[in-house]
């Protein structure tokens, strides 16, 4: 009995130790570490987190950008679809500290000051809602003028709701971000301001938002040309109740009569969600179709008000 308690705590005690070396790594305070290291059910998923990169956990853990990148990652995807309080907090936890973590990064990598810092958040903020794509964004980025344009725009529209940066004092994302109300208001005040202004500046950004959202466009066509020809050379059926294209039917050997296939699925379906999983992190309640609906109809609304 005292082997197996020593083999317990030899074991407690490598978990202890794997968590607080991946807690270093992925940016977590001191003080996070220990008061979270309280809690087993943190530390195990902190820990379990390692198997994600193919690592055992008494390898070695090398300290680069690349790693810290990965386990921040698998941490987060651990915690993820969990509702439990283990991992809200640790979620919580590991926002607040890779938020500061990347503010301390920009501050002595580009030599400017946190208001400048502040800027570039309302102005990823902004992006984000309006729709600019990644490459876009980044190229727009390095316009220091353009970003204190359109982040003023946005600390305006903010202050109406009570609050002026994208985080707060406790270093917490404004909760009012996901708001939808403030962030339809915050897209017709930035629209409202980019249509009526043949200034430089603005026209730039102006014509990255309709530029973004034609390459949205783009993309959904070739998404739905793609899908068309592969439902024509390879077709959805349902297999024992589960929507599945017929070459995996077929791989699966119908023919031995363990199952049973319906081909005429789609003509009896068509008002069923997709069964397919999306690319988005958060799915709504709304079906694909009308969720697809509503981002072309506010993109129609768009182009419309930019008189494209």
């Amino acid at each position: 009995m005292e082997k197996n308690a020593k083999v317990l705590l030899n074991h407690s005690t490598d978990k202890l130790k794997t968590f607080r070396t991946i807690a270093d790594l992925i940016h977590l305070t001191e003080k996070d570490i220990d008061e979270m290291e309280k809690n087993p059910k943190i530390v195990k998923i902190v820990s379990e987190s390692l198997s994600a990169l193919g690592s055992s956990p008494n390898c070695t853990i090398t300290k680069d950008k690349a790693t810290s990148n990965a386990l921040i990652q698998a941490v987060w995807d651990k915690c993820k679809g969990r509702t439990d309080a283990a991992a809200e907090e640790l979620m919580c936890r590991l926002r607040r500290a890779n938020h500061e973590h990347c503010k301390k990064s920009f501050l002595l990598n580009n030599s400017v000051s946190e208001a400048d810092w502040k800027m570039l958040l309302w102005f990823q903020e902004v992006c984000k809602i309006v729709g600019i794509s990644i490459a876009r964004y980044k190229k727009m980025a390095t316009k220091p003028k353009m970003m204190k344009m359109i982040s003023d725009i946005a600390r305006k529209t903010a202050l109406k709701y009570g609050f002026s940066e994208v985080f707060n004092e406790e270093e917490n994302r404004e909760p009012k971000l996901k708001e939808q109300k403030f962030q339809n208001e915050l897209s017709l005040s930035v629209l409202s301001h980019v249509t009526k202004s043949n200034d430089p500046l603005v026209m730039d950004f102006r014509n990255n938002i309709i530029g973004s959202a034609n390459d949205w466009i783009d993309d959904c066509e070739s998404s739905k040309t793609i899908e068309a020809v592969l439902e024509q050379k390879d077709p959805t059926v349902v297999y024992n109740g589960q929507k599945m294209r017929s070459s995996k039917v077929d791989q699966m050997n119908v023919g031995d009569g363990a199952g049973d296939v319906d081909k005429n699925f789609e003509d009896r379906n068509k008002d069923l969600k997709s069964l397919e999983e999306g690319f988005e992190e958060e799915i709504g309640e709304e079906s694909e179709g009308e969720e697809e609906g509503g981002v072309l109809s506010f993109l129609s609304s768009m182009l419309e008000r930019l008189r494209i």
